[in-house]
């Protein structure tokens, strides 16, 4: 496998013009031969405006990436480029894929996953889902027994957290914020 400088590659592919299709092509060739790091970069648009070109190579590059190595970030970004492309199925199980990744790598990300998530599922728009009243239209309208499905898969994630944070009882701040919005969901009824 080829090594590479990342933090070298973002800055060519950013600030340098001349060599942006060069390293394009790098992390291309790196990626159509299994590279994980490649993969991911390619699959990650950040803060760019993306056409439907590019949510498609999102979602090309970035269903590559999590087939190998599961990724919270990842999954993030093909729910949105999903969105842009109005796929609400595959945006849904892609939100539903990043939090629910086991062990998960960040427990506050993982709780911010998850209060989004839920207020979706809900039908509540505003706060963190304000950019996604189409997905949150989407969701209004989806069979009673799927949505309950989805409903039911959230709150087990949300279950299996609890007893980790009960188990191991390490002070994991994060784990315990998802300990304590899994009261408030039991007591506002949102994933019934």
């Amino acid at each position: 496998m080829i090594e590479y400088d990342q933090p070298l590659l973002f800055k060519y592919l950013k600030n340098d013009e001349k060599n942006e299709s060069l390293v394009q092509s790098l992390l291309t060739n790196l990626a159509l031969k299994g590279d994980y790091e490649s993969q991911k970069m390619l699959a990650n648009k950040g803060d760019s405006e993306c056409d439907e070109k590019c949510n498609k190579d999102v979602i090309y590059w970035g269903t590559m990436a999590v087939n190998q190595k599961p990724d919270d970030f990842t999954y993030e970004n093909l729910a949105a480029s999903y969105m842009a492309i109005d796929d609400y199925d595959m945006a849904l199980a892609s939100y539903y894929n990043a939090l629910s990744i086991s062990p998960h790598p960040n427990h506050y990300r993982q709780y911010n996953q998850i209060y989004s998530f839920t207020y979706i599922l809900a039908g509540i728009e505003g706060g963190v889902t304000e950019n996604n009243k189409p997905l949150v239209n989407f969701v209004m309208n989806l069979p009673k027994d799927e949505l309950a499905s989805l409903k039911k898969k959230v709150k087990s994630v949300v279950e299996d957290v609890k007893f980790q944070n009960e188990t191991y009882n390490d002070n994991n701040e994060g784990r315990q914020r998802i300990v304590d919005f899994y009261s408030r969901i039991n007591k506002e009824g949102l994933l019934e």
